[in-house]
């Protein structure tokens, strides 16, 4: 396989729909964008609604879903 395809350094790539690998952005960016997932956002910005933002990080346990595992 070609090497620069494997790194990624490909326009085609970049172009790709792939969404477990194609976030390409600088780091700043990134943290950013996690950024404006936490409550209050950043510079005005939320990406989610306060609700959603409970919901995502209570603790939830699926019926049934860990037999046998105590915690």
């Amino acid at each position: 396989m070609d090497a620069a395809l494997v790194r990624g350094d490909e326009p085609v790539r970049h172009a790709a729909c792939l969404p477990a690998i194609s976030g390409i952005m600088s780091a700043r960016a990134i943290a950013r964008h996690y950024a404006a997932l936490l409550p209050g956002g950043v510079d005005g910005v939320a990406l989610l609604p306060p609700e959603r933002v409970r919901e995502a990080t209570a603790w939830q346990k699926l019926d049934g879903a860990a037999e046998g595992y105590s915690d």
